[in-house]
């Protein structure tokens, strides 16, 4: 009975291409609705395959003492501010979403100078962290270091 019910359907050529373009429709909506995880899951496996493509011995010859704070340069945005922050900025920054950590270093060199760095949960929520830093009036930038 429902047998007979779809084929009176697929005999009109019409219904057919209502078919298919509904079935397109769905598939597109579809991907459409799952983009960032799948752009994410592309860029968690090609960051994936670039950490186990790492010479490890030079990672732990170099000036960063292990591969997990070489791993977290990735998803640390740097201060263009030369100033060490005051405690008021610092708590306003660790109140952002996705922010783990402030960490700030200070040098000696003539004058003092310091680094202020943001570290952040994932690397996919840098740009949001970038973006609310601005807000708040902070310059910064990602450091890039590959090679």
């Amino acid at each position: 009975m429902v047998g007979n019910e779809i084929k009176s359907i697929l005999r009109n050529k019409s219904n057919i291409i209502y078919i298919i373009v509904f079935i397109i429709v769905a598939l597109i909506t579809n991907i459409a609705i799952n983009i960032n995880s799948i752009i994410d899951k592309y860029y968690d496996n090609e960051f994936n395959k670039l950490i186990d493509s790492l010479d490890r011995s030079e990672i732990e010859n170099s000036m960063y003492m292990s591969l997990e704070e070489y791993i977290t340069e990735y998803r640390t945005i740097g201060l263009t501010l030369a100033t060490p922050l005051d405690d008021e900025t610092i708590e306003e920054i660790k109140k952002i979403d996705h922010v783990q950590e402030v960490k700030q270093m200070e040098f000696l060199d003539n004058k003092i100078w310091s680094v202020n760095r943001v570290v952040v949960d994932d690397w996919k929520n840098c740009s949001y962290v970038q973006k609310e830093l601005k807000k708040l009036g902070l310059d910064n930038y990602i450091n890039d270091i590959r090679k």
